[in-house]
């Protein structure tokens, strides 16, 4: 009888212990995902904060919500693109999972403008999902040319 006690009580504990260490690793994942996702989406928005701060309005080739193509001041073609899910400076990827397409263009009002004459800011807003993990990373940034 005795026996019977202890090993419904270990079958007890023992489901408990399983219960918490199985809980424990899903939020683990949960955080690393969230993790890894920002710190790529941060990562990305360091690169096009460095090109777009240093961008000639006068040199923008290309203003699409999915595509943005200017010459930067080396007089080379920088082209930031959106296939398939990836963000793509000049065909690399620099960002995977992303949901939207990334670019606003807004004029001094804060106002979004399609012409490149009009164009003061950039709206920059970088939406990734991994593993059923959203993330957003989003900023204005102004072009000081």
């Amino acid at each position: 009888m005795e026996l019977v006690v202890s090993i419904i009580l270990m079958g007890i504990i023992g489901t408990i212990v399983f219960t918490i260490m199985a809980n424990q690793s899903m939020t683990f994942n949960r955080v690393f995902n969230q993790t890894d996702a920002i710190f790529d989406a941060r990562n990305t928005m360091r690169i096009l904060r460095t090109d777009i701060r240093n961008l000639d309005f006068e040199n923008i080739v290309k203003m699409e919500s999915g595509d943005l193509q200017f010459n930067n001041d080396s007089g080379n073609l920088v082209k930031y693109e959106v296939s398939g899910g990836s963000l793509l400076r000049n065909g690399t990827s620099i960002l995977d999972d992303l949901n939207e397409n990334p670019f606003t263009f807004l004029n001094s009002d804060k106002d979004a403008t399609s012409s490149t004459d009009s164009v003061r800011f950039f709206q920059v807003r970088l939406s990734v999902t991994r593993n059923n993990e959203s993330v957003l990373v989003e900023e204005m940034i102004f072009a000081r040319n």
